[in-house]
């Protein structure tokens, strides 16, 4: 097993599953990867905040970035959820794209909305919106109601339902791709096998009419065939005709 795999696990258990990208990764799964391999720092995560950086440095004894370093992102702003304005939405389903945890619901041409209880304030969907109808707000009462989680503004179950929701498009946008590939495969195996039976046809086509010059089909008549020299005669003698040939002596009577 790949004790580096087992260390992202961990890692990702930190993690408050916003996939808001915010670390420079595009899910909290990919940074949970790059920070066990070495390649992110353990302060990358601005929803997370001191929670999460606390929790990774004791489990990886590493010390987190410098405060002001170039490399740290702003604070994260005070929580706030997607909202869409649905009397400007036009249906793009733009927003349904880029949303990572699937809480965005409608359908082409129709207005969309925002399951604001399982929206995890990722802001992702706010810079494809082309009519800008989608705005942030406060969470509505009630939003992280159950067992609190390490961040005050979700509970343990957003939490594992934010993981959840989005390995599952995760998983469904790689089956899609897959399918995609698929077909174009099978459309390049359908376009080469055309290609191969034109060509043997094409082949074939002119075999028969090369064949068709030299050998004469069925009830043609012979004067239309081609010629042949005499037999037992060189190839190259001229040819006699019987009205020319040389008549025969008489011969003697007795």
């Amino acid at each position: 097993m790949n004790p580096d795999l087992d260390l992202a696990d961990a890692i990702d258990r930190f993690l408050p599953q916003t996939q808001c990208a915010e670390c420079g990764e595009p899910s909290c799964r990919a940074y949970a990867e790059a920070v066990a391999a070495g390649d992110a720092g353990i302060d990358r995560c601005p929803p997370g905040g001191a929670a999460t950086v606390g929790a990774l440095g004791r489990l990886l004894v590493r010390a987190p970035a410098a405060v002001d370093s170039p490399d740290s992102p702003a604070p994260r702003p005070p929580l706030r959820l997607a909202l869409i304005r649905e009397e400007a939405c036009i249906g793009c389903k733009l927003c349904i794209a880029a949303c990572p945890v699937d809480c965005i619901i409608g359908a082409a041409k129709l207005m969309h909305t925002v399951i604001a209880a399982q929206c995890s304030g990722c802001r992702l969907c706010l810079a494809v919106c082309p009519t800008d109808c989608i705005e942030m707000a406060a969470p509505p009462p009630g939003y992280a109601t159950g067992a609190p989680s390490m961040w005050p503004e979700f509970s343990h179950a957003q939490v594992g339902e934010f993981r959840r929701r989005a390995q599952a498009k995760r998983q469904r946008e790689a089956d899609q791709q897959t399918r995609r590939e698929q077909r174009a495969m099978k459309r390049r195996r359908d376009a080469m096998r055309e290609e191969i039976r034109a060509a043997v046809e094409r082949v074939r086509q002119r075999q028969s009419a090369a064949a068709r010059q030299w050998v004469s089909p069925p009830g043609e008549s012979p004067g239309n065939a081609p010629s042949k020299p005499p037999r037992n005669r060189p190839p190259n003698a001229p040819s006699i005709s019987p009205q020319h040939s040389p008549s025969k002596p008489p011969t003697p009577s007795p």
